[in-house]
């Protein structure tokens, strides 16, 4: 009686090795810009918190995202801090006239948002950048 057929299974081991490395490399492609663009936005966060803020001024909140926000093919990087300081809506605004940060070899003015508000004698108010870049082959500016 003649013995069945072996299986080949080095073959089916070097294609699922072939799979296995493709798959990884697709993974690889799709996440290092997303990567990279996350250190970018945790950078100019870093920057902003940094940035010369008035004195006394506190950070009470901070937002920072990017992506696509509307319409196109870029990165939108967005960064704003919500503050407080001890002075006047108008002397807050001068405060930031000549403040920016550095972001990919250029420098973002700050600009504040909105119409700061007073609240228990300090001024609330919201100072930010925003900026876009090309997107790159990160998914989640398409």
């Amino acid at each position: 009686m003649p013995s069945p057929p072996k299986e080949p299974r080095s073959l089916v081991i070097a294609l699922s090795l072939a799979l296995g490395v493709g798959g990884l490399c697709i993974v690889l492609a799709c996440w290092m810009p997303i990567l990279a663009n996350q250190a970018r936005l945790w950078g100019l966060k870093r920057e902003v918190r940094a940035a010369r803020h008035p004195a006394g001024a506190r950070v009470i909140g901070v937002s920072a995202s990017y992506g696509l926000m509307g319409n196109g093919n870029h990165c939108d990087f967005v960064v704003d801090l919500t503050m407080d300081a001890p002075l006047s809506p108008a002397a807050v605004v001068r405060a930031y006239e000549r403040v920016s940060v550095p972001f990919d070899g250029e420098a973002l003015h700050l600009l504040v948002q909105g119409q700061p508000t007073v609240h228990a004698g300090r001024t609330r108010y919201t100072v930010g950048v925003f900026t876009q870049r090309e997107a790159g082959f990160d998914i989640n500016c398409h």
